[in-house]
């Protein structure tokens, strides 16, 4: 899972970390799931929702307003297959449903690694934290105080915002960039960056 806000490097990091999970595992093929024809995306290859069952290599982007639909190709049809939830609050709303909960537990056995993308704390359901091998900390606009008395981890997430907010602004070049908590893979960029985004990792469970 990735916490980030506007301009902090979520969608770079994203790819990162979709890139180098395609490397890892070569019998899968890659999704970015959104709402929106995202600029950031365009040089993927976009396809429609029912030709997910069908993809094998490669990596693909869909997109659309209509999330049940989305959301029901993916459960049904995305085996051996690395999906990336941009802007994930839109699939959510505000917490899990029972489906929802069973299919993040269930994606193991489907060969699916999940990457749930947020723009802030208030953003993400709070059972999700327990559900995740992994979260980057990057900056936000809101705070971990947002969660409070909703998760376990509060101390942790409370800690990796405190080391990310101390860092220099967001684009900022230079060496800085917070010491890893866990050890959650530190991914290389999808292309090399110029500078690291202040970020933190936290191993959960």
């Amino acid at each position: 899972m990735i916490i980030g806000g506007k301009g902090s490097g979520k969608t770079s990091l994203g790819r990162s970390v979709l890139l180098q999970l395609l490397r890892e595992h070569t019998d899968r093929f890659g999704l970015v799931v959104d709402t929106l024809d995202h600029p950031s995306y365009r040089d993927i290859v976009q396809i429609t929702p029912d030709m997910i069952s069908r993809a094998r290599r490669g990596v693909y982007r869909v997109f659309g307003s209509d999330t049940g639909v989305i959301m029901s190709e993916i459960q049904q049809g995305a085996y051996n297959c690395v999906a990336m939830f941009e802007d994930a609050a839109k699939y959510f709303d505000g917490k899990l449903t029972t489906a929802q909960e069973k299919f993040v537990l269930d994606s193991k056995q489907m060969n699916l690694d999940l990457i749930f993308m947020f723009h802030g704390y208030s953003f993400v359901p709070p059972k999700l934290y327990r559900l995740v091998d992994s979260v980057w900390i990057l900056k936000t606009m809101d705070s971990p105080a947002a969660s409070r008395g909703k998760v376990t981890c509060l101390e942790q997430l409370n800690a990796a915002y405190e080391k990310v907010s101390a860092l220099a602004d967001y684009h900022t070049k230079g060496k800085e960039q917070a010491l890893l908590t866990g050890s959650a893979p530190n991914y290389p960029g999808w292309e090399k960056p110029e500078y690291e985004f202040p970020r933190e990792s936290l191993l959960l469970n």
